[in-house]
């Protein structure tokens, strides 16, 4: 929806993500300097790896972002706002059970209910 019509994909999207298309609705500047920004939030993301790693990503991020900008700028912020910057956001608000927590409460429903708990058990290949 965000490609194909973003002034609504603004309104229903939650406050924290509307920064990556609200530039789509201004002007060409200010969808590069979000791009720009957007490249630079996400080589800050990789401080938690060390910075070696970060070192090694901030060059491959910055080439890739000039040989984007040199080959088709406004097709490659949009891409990379929308597609990384937006959807990444939006998913990251939705609730993501606990796993660990998910299979306790399933082995307590299925104490409860069948006696015991219940494991699968895979036959060897």
């Amino acid at each position: 929806m965000a490609y194909l019509n973003p002034s609504e994909a603004l309104k229903q999207s939650p406050q924290m993500c509307k920064n990556y298309i609200a530039p789509l609705l201004q002007n060409e500047a200010a969808l590069q300097n979000r791009w720009k920004q957007f490249v630079e939030e996400e080589i800050q993301e990789q401080c938690q790896h060390g910075a070696e790693q970060l070192k090694s990503y901030r060059k491959i991020a910055t080439t890739r972002y000039q040989e984007e900008k040199a080959s088709n700028p406004s097709k490659y912020a949009k891409i990379n706002l929308v597609t990384f910057g937006f959807s990444n956001c939006v998913n990251n608000q939705g609730y993501h059970a606990d796993s660990e927590k998910v299979f306790k409460d399933s082995q307590k429903l299925n104490k409860t209910l069948f006696g015991k708990s219940l494991t699968m058990m895979c036959e060897e290949p």
